[in-house]
């Protein structure tokens, strides 16, 4: 449940940090009582499942049999979350070099950040807005690898360039 807690928002966008606060009590709680999910002991704290019956009424997401639509809906969801993330955004700076770094992925080879970086106008590795752009493909699982990035079988379903 201190997962859960974290991962659940107030009002005001800040993170829960008490697995016991009223409102993810009485999420749970109700639930519960909708025979959506239940409790279950994890180690010494608790936490809380979805039923099967709920997990299964989760739609699924359809990939498309054409590889140049999979690597557009790919992109538009890697923007989508840059532009939530603290460094990231939509500045056409942002936007620019994460498409820049987007293309030379596409290829379907694995870069090291240098070599990412060179694509945009950003002056180094260590750049806030290049991170936002690492840190998203990577939290998204859309690319792997160290010291050299490439993108993973999400991006590429249908197998690489």
């Amino acid at each position: 449940m201190d997962l859960l807690a974290s991962s659940i928002t107030n009002s005001k966008g800040k993170a829960y940090t008490n697995h016991r606060s009223d409102a993810i009590v009485g999420g749970i709680w109700y639930l519960e009582q909708q025979d959506q999910a239940k409790k279950v002991a994890y180690g010494k704290a608790g936490a809380a499942v979805l039923l099967q019956s709920e997990i299964d009424k989760i739609p699924k997401e359809v990939i498309s049999k054409d590889p140049a639509k999979v690597l557009e809906m790919r992109r538009k969801q890697f923007l989508e979350r840059l532009a939530t993330h603290k460094k990231g955004g939509t500045s056409p700076k942002i936007v620019g070099a994460a498409n820049a770094v987007w293309e030379k992925l596409s290829k379907g080879k694995a870069y090291s950040r240098k070599e990412l970086v060179k694509v945009t106008d950003y002056g180094g590795t260590n750049s806030g807005g290049f991170e936002a752009i690492m840190i998203t493909l990577l939290k998204l699982k859309f690319a792997e690898g160290s010291p050299k990035m490439a993108f993973t079988d999400k991006v590429f379903p249908h197998g690489r360039p």
